[in-house]
């Protein structure tokens, strides 16, 4: 018992100790001196050739694209023509103007030439015409107004039709559906009547042949005396007609306080009425005859029983001959449904005549087309007097001016107009040139914007029709990552190799950073310009670029595998005596395999490379010694 004792105690203790020489075995890991050296950081990227110096051809009029006449990577002389505008309607314009000389030539000639008498008189027969032209429009213009005065009144005719048609069918469809409505509140109350007299009718018969029975079997009992079997059959009779007065007693004033609050119809107080009194009929037949049955039979009690079995007789007969009623009851119902039907039909032929009021509206709207129709022909009429008019006052100044003789200020006015149109003519021609789109200098087609048929607003940002390069320097547009752009400043070397000459290299110099990026790949464009060796390069060619943002040339410098990650700041395992130590250090720029340590690390220390995840700050170590390239 007390050895079970102590190896319980001192367990743990035993534990702990094979815990703590476990943790003192050496571990196994790969060290690297700490040295010095030169480091380069490079932030890579994809790059393009691209021109130096790029030209925007654009329209300078706003037009259709009818032809694009070069593709890209052309190479175009200046003056040569890129694309042709569609200039039909500028065209026109340039007729017009030309007419307009030809006119106002025509006038000057004339005037210095001065007015032939022939001239006078086709002026005269000239007036002739315009003055009955003048007339003819003055009698269009008031057939003009009797036709749309007409339209007018056709028009507004239709439009009260349109109004009474729709208020009259309203009202009908108003009125059949008021008459449904009271036919179906009048087919259900006859229903309900008709289920009411039914009831109270066949309930009538019931008490009336119970009533009947009851005094028979009284009449026989006082005919042949009481039994016990019967006074027991008496006894529970009275039982029976008290119980049921009882619920026809509570089934009345049930009747009369829902009719009073609304809930049943008169006919439901009646029937209860009429329950409960045949109730308390039979209870008062149930009474007498338990009565008789006890004290027994007088001969004048015998007759009075045989008179109440003929009353009940009579009674019985009664309440048959009361099933002419439902009869009646029944006739009113299919009265009420024949009604029902009838003010179903009229609903359905009130809502038939809606078909009415499209007709009007039709007519409405076949009006208002031609009133609108009228209108139109009104004004052209009233137009063309304003133009025979203004063209008869022309002509008549014209003629008094023939005959009168040119003065020289109007000779003056028509030079003017003259000069006028010459000059119109000549800027119509200059303009209708620029609808063949020429490449203003030599250069090389890199992008074609426009396309054919699309068209061109000059003056809107919205005129290029193609990019072209000038010179024979490129330029490299490099696409930097967001996460580099921070790193690279103007001034940088770069270094840019093309997968068409894999072993050439060419540098460059960071000339131009974009600042903003691009919202798809999330990148940067940044622009390399003084490129060497300047030849072999062309346009379009993708390669990849390496830019040098950092340079240490006595660099402290650890493998990147020796830095670890995981820890709250950067710090390295350095072995000393045997164990590893932890220790945090400052970092600077980095490479594909190095990182330059500001602090923390000396030359010639030895740090442990991809460290154990397990390992501790001061456990043993057993290190080997790894050979690692130098950069």
């Amino acid at each position: 018992m007390i050895a079970r004792r102590w190896l319980f105690l001192t367990a743990p203790l035993l534990l702990s100790v094979a815990w703590w020489l476990w943790r003192q075995r050496p571990v196994a890991v790969q060290v690297i001196p700490v040295r010095q050296g030169r480091l380069v950081e490079v932030v890579y990227a994809t790059g393009t050739v691209k021109p130096a110096q790029e030209l925007l051809v654009d329209a300078k009029v706003s037009a259709q694209v009818k032809a694009i006449l070069v593709k890209e990577g052309q190479r175009v002389r200046q003056g040569q023509a890129l694309a042709l505008l569609d200039a039909a309607d500028f065209e026109m314009k340039v007729r017009e103007a030309e007419k307009r000389l030809r006119v106002a030539e025509a006038q000057w000639q004339q005037l210095r030439a001065g007015t032939d008498p022939l001239d006078i008189a086709a002026l005269r027969a000239e007036l002739d015409a315009a003055i009955a032209q003048w007339r003819a429009a003055q009698t269009e213009i008031a057939t003009a107004q009797a036709q749309w005065d007409a339209a007018k009144a056709r028009y507004r005719q239709a439009l009260d039709s349109l109004r009474l048609t729709r208020d009259e069918v309203q009202t009908a469809i108003r009125q059949a559906e008021e008459n449904l409505r009271i036919a179906e509140s009048q087919l259900r109350q006859a229903q309900i009547a008709l289920e009411t007299t039914k009831e109270v009718v066949r309930q009538q018969i019931a008490q009336a042949e119970a009533a009947l029975k009851t005094a028979k079997a009284q009449a026989a009992l006082l005919d042949e005396g009481a039994r016990e079997e019967e006074k027991r059959r008496a006894k529970a009779a009275l039982d029976a007609a008290k119980a049921a007065l009882d619920e026809a007693q509570r089934q009345r004033e049930r009747a009369h306080r829902l009719f009073a609050e609304g809930a049943i119809a008169k006919a439901d107080v009646d029937a209860a009425e009429t329950r409960y009194a045949l109730a308390l009929a039979e209870w008062q037949a149930a009474e007498a005859n338990w009565q008789q049955v006890i004290k027994g039979a007088r001969p004048q009690e015998r007759e009075a029983a045989h008179a109440q079995v003929a009353q009940a007789e009579a009674a019985l007969e009664a309440a048959k001959a009361r099933q002419a009623e439902i009869r009646l009851r029944q006739q009113d119902v299919e009265t009420a449904q024949a009604r029902l039907a009838q003010a179903q039909a009229q609903l359905r032929a009130a809502k038939a005549n809606e078909r009415q009021i499209a007709l009007r509206q039709a007519e409405v709207d076949a009006a208002s087309a031609q009133l609108r129709q009228a209108e139109a022909l009104l004004r052209k009429a009233a137009a063309a007097e304003r133009t025979a008019k203004a063209r008869m006052d022309a002509v008549q100044a014209k003629l008094a001016q023939a005959r009168r003789g040119a003065r020289p200020e109007m000779l003056e006015v028509a030079r003017r107009e003259y000069e006028a149109a010459l000059q119109a003519y000549e800027d119509a021609q200059r303009k209708l040139s620029d609808f063949v789109v020429r490449a203003p200098v030599d250069g090389v087609i890199t992008e074609v914007v426009a396309k054919v048929g699309s068209y061109l607003a000059a003056g809107f940002g919205m005129s290029t029709i193609v990019k072209m390069a000038t010179g024979e320097q490129v330029s490299i547009e490099a696409q930097v990552d967001e996460a580099d752009i921070g790193k690279v400043r103007l001034g940088q070397r770069a270094y840019f190799r093309v997968d068409a000459y894999p072993e050439r290299v060419y540098r460059a110099i960071v000339a131009r950073i974009h600042p903003e990026a691009d919202k798809v790949t999330r990148t940067y464009r940044v622009e390399l310009r003084d490129i060497e060796p300047p030849h072999g390069l062309k346009l379009g060619m993708s390669g990849d670029v390496n830019i040098q943002v950092t340079v240490v040339p006595d660099a402290v410098l650890v493998p990147t595998t020796a830095v670890a990650s995981d820890t709250a700041a950067p710090s390295v395992w350095v072995v000393e005596n045997g164990r590893a130590r932890l220790r945090r250090v400052r970092i600077g720029a980095r490479d594909n395999q190095h990182i330059h340590v500001r602090s923390g690390v000396r030359v010639g220390e030895f740090v442990i490379i991809n460290p154990p995840s397990d390992l501790q700050d001061g456990q043993p170590v057993r290190f080997q010694l790894n050979h690692i390239a130098r950069p």
